[in-house]
């Protein structure tokens, strides 16, 4: 009796293994960036024109001219961003939308 316990416990805990790795796999696939092969980016100055905390995006305006850049959270990581800041971004373009901002490289803090 005790030797069928055993066996079960131990078939229970690989399929609990099993299952949460095919979880995790999957949660990483919907939240991994989707593969752009050689998209280019550029470096540019934007200013913040504004950002939605509770919708967790906004809009730069491209300090050397040009289209509006789509700025997303999932860029942001820990910094908290406001009206007016002016970040060294990376840009990609991607056909047909706005540029988005793929990287914050720097935050000027000395602006208003």
């Amino acid at each position: 009796m005790h030797s069928r316990r055993r066996d079960y416990d131990a078939d229970f805990e690989a399929a609990l293994r099993s299952r949460n790795r095919a979880t995790t796999e999957a949660a990483e696939a919907i939240f991994r960036p989707k593969d752009r092969p050689d998209r280019p980016t550029i470096e540019a100055r934007v200013k913040v024109r504004f950002y939605d905390q509770d919708r967790r995006y906004g809009f730069c305006t491209n300090l050397a001219g040009g289209p509006d850049v789509f700025l997303h959270a999932r860029v942001l990581g820990d910094l908290e961003i406001t009206r007016g800041m002016v970040l060294t971004v990376l840009i990609a373009d991607e056909p047909g939308k706005s540029p988005v901002v793929e990287q914050i490289l720097t935050v000027d803090r000395t602006q208003p």
